[in-house]
C-alpha cells in the first residue's frame, strides 16, 4: 500500500480542502480511513473511472468532513 500526497489544497472559510489528481491505471486505486488511536482502518476501491478526489476537513479539531470522486468527463 502507499499514500499518495494531495496535488493541491486551498482554505474554505473553517475548512481545509485537498485536492488529488489520479493517473490513468489499469489498476483500482484505494481510498481508506483511519480511526485515531485504534486499529481499525476501512478501505475499498474508488473504481477505474476516478480522477479527481477532494476531501474536506475541518481544522480543529481535524476532522474530515467529507469527500467525493469523480470521473474523467
Amino acid at each position: 500500500m502507499a499514500t499518495l500526497m494531495p496535488n493541491g489544497s486551498r482554505s474554505e472559510g473553517k475548512h481545509d480542502v485537498e485536492i488529488w489528481s489520479l493517473a490513468e491505471s489499469d489498476d483500482d486505486y484505494w481510498i481508506s480511513c483511519d480511526y485515531g488511536n485504534t486499529s481499525v482502518m476501512i478501505a475499498r476501491p474508488l473504481g477505474k473511472h476516478a480522477q479527481t478526489c477532494i476531501a474536506r476537513y475541518s481544522r480543529r479539531p481535524a476532522v474530515i468532513r467529507g469527500w467525493r470522486c469523480t470521473p474523467a468527463t
